[in-house]
C-alpha cells in the first residue's frame, strides 16, 4: 500500500509548492525539504508515541519509517523511483 502511494506521501516533502492550504499543513511556505522532514519526523514520532492502540502504532511507524527512506535522496531521486 505504500509503494503505491508512494507519490502522494512524498509530494509535500519533496516540493513544497505542492502544498495547497499552509493553514491546514505541518509545513510553512519558507521550509526547505530538510525542515519539512525534520517536521515530519517530529509529526510522526508524536503520533507513535501517543498512540494507544497497537495496530495503529505498528501502522504509523511503518509509514513514517517508508517515508524517512526518501529524507537522504535528492529529489531527483524521489522522482526517479515514481
Amino acid at each position: 500500500i505504500l509503494e503505491t502511494y508512494q507519490n502522494f506521501l512524498l509530494e509535500p516533502l519533496e516540493d513544497g509548492e505542492t502544498i495547497l492550504d499552509y493553514d491546514e499543513s505541518l509545513y510553512t511556505p519558507d521550509m526547505s525539504r530538510t525542515e519539512r522532514y525534520q517536521a515530519f519526523r517530529s509529526s510522526m514520532d508524536q503520533r507513535v508515541s501517543s498512540s494507544k492502540n497497537p495496530n495503529a502504532k505498528k501502522v504509523l511507524q511503518a509509514m513514517r519509517d517508508f517515508v524517512l527512506e526518501f529524507e537522504n535522496n535528492d529529489q531527483s531521486d524521489a522522482a526517479a523511483s515514481s
